[in-house]
């Protein structure tokens, strides 16, 4: 029997304790962790405690469900991961966007029947226009010309029976390998979805590609698709269909384990969400071009080489000129404390972007509290000679992943 559990990122999993899992069941992780991204889990006392990842890890019959941690006061599971889905939409690491009851109603699903509901979602809307139909070869003894005349089977086959005429023709079919290894795929979701619901949207799929060939597809056989240009709108499905392949049935160098692993991280994807929301808040404006992780310079060199290499997370530019630099910390803000509990390395940080990169205004933008709307928290202006001034910004993610806006210092005025 499968044991569900929901958790929050940082939380830990009990083992060998009551409301947990047992030393044998924690056995299934150990074999499971070469697989994982560094610093997913950690071994504590009595327990497994996860790191700033949010998605679905199974290691044999438990199943977790990590969720992030938004607001220490926020126990409300439905409302974290509708959050959550809505920041990998907005990011494209999930596709066709909802509204309305459908929305609320997928928010109480489990995160891996959302993924699973999504590729179908996707996969739905591309099958409208058809499947993927190819020409293939074809030899056959047909009772009318068809293609060419195979002669030299023809007279071997027919020497007797002329009625027919051995032909070789082309002849499209939707049943190749890319609808195989779409079936294949499906046949895969079916069997690890919990929902009953999205079972039957699996089936429902499924029958549609009824004239298909049934067959094992794994992660391989989905790499080594070709795709040309009648085919290649249908490539961003087939990208999703081996990332999910690839994490439920995860390799570690022993081999393959029993588990799953479909993780995001929290900060790369929390840097995502907001680098999307400062774009659109940007468009059509001047300056108006985000850079990601860049322009990447360094900070110093030696007599033989350059040194030190900086990265931005977000870059606003003007021409070349950069104006405006953005960093997303996935850390939470402290406004009892001292500069808000803000860490010294974050702020020399920032000071060495303002430095190198000429720009008077950089900021650091921190995920906010659900009651309290996205907002300028403080300002600081930086003792060195071009004295920056480095703001500091918490931001709603309830709010921004149900179309809010960021805080008006971070937009055009």
């Amino acid at each position: 029997m499968i044991a569900y559990f929901t958790l929050r990122e940082r939380q830990t999993l009990p083992v060998g304790v009551s409301g947990g899992i047992s030393p044998e069941q924690a056995s299934e992780f150990a074999r499971l962790e070469p697989a994982l991204p560094p610093s997913l889990i950690e071994w504590v006392h009595n327990g497994i405690r996860f790191g700033p990842f949010c998605g679905v890890i199974r290691a044999g019959n438990v199943v977790v469900e990590l969720l992030p941690k938004i607001d220490d006061r926020d126990d409300d599971d439905s409302r974290t991961r509708g959050t959550l889905v809505a920041m990998l939409r907005e990011t494209s690491n999930l596709g066709v966007r909802r509204g309305g009851t459908a929305q609320l109603e997928m928010q109480r699903l489990h995160l891996l029947d959302q993924f699973i509901e999504d590729f179908c979602a996707s996969a739905t809307t591309l099958l409208r226009t058809g499947a993927i139909s190819v020409y293939q070869d074809q030899r056959d003894n047909l009772t009318a010309v068809r293609g060419r005349i195979d002669v030299t089977s023809n007279t071997k086959v027919n020497v007797i029976d002329r009625s027919r005429i051995y032909c070789e023709y082309s002849e499209c079919t939707v049943d190749n390998a890319h609808n195989q290894a779409l079936k294949g795929t499906l046949t895969v979701l079916r069997r690890f979805s919990k929902s009953s619901t999205v079972k039957g949207i699996v089936a429902a799929l499924l029958h549609r590609l009824d004239e298909v060939t049934s067959r094992k597809i794994g992660v391989r056989d989905i790499a080594r698709l070709p795709f040309d240009r009648l085919s290649n709108h249908w490539r961003p499905l087939f990208q999703r269909a081996e990332w999910l392949l690839r994490g439920l049935f995860p390799d570690t160098r022993s081999g393959p384990v029993d588990g799953t692993c479909l993780v995001f991280n929290m900060e790369r994807l929390f840097e995502g969400f907001i680098s999307s929301k400062l774009r659109r808040g940007w468009h059509g404006q001047t300056p108006n071009r985000i850079i990601l992780q860049g322009p990447q310079l360094h900070l110093a060199t030696t007599s033989e080489r350059v040194a030190f290499k900086l990265r931005p997370d977000m870059a606003l530019h003007d021409g070349e000129a950069v104006r405006r630099i953005f960093d997303a910390k996935w850390k939470r803000l402290d406004r009892k404390r001292p500069n808000f509990g803000i860490a010294p390395a974050d702020i020399y940080q920032l000071t060495a972007y303002a430095t190198r990169y000429g720009c008077d205004q950089v900021a650091l933008v921190f995920p906010g509290r659900a009651d309290v709307a996205s907002e300028l928290v403080g300002e600081f202006t930086l003792t060195v000679p071009s004295r920056p001034q480095v703001q500091v910004y918490a931001v709603n993610l309830f709010d921004l992943s149900r179309g809010g806006r960021l805080p008006s210092g971070m937009l055009p005025s």
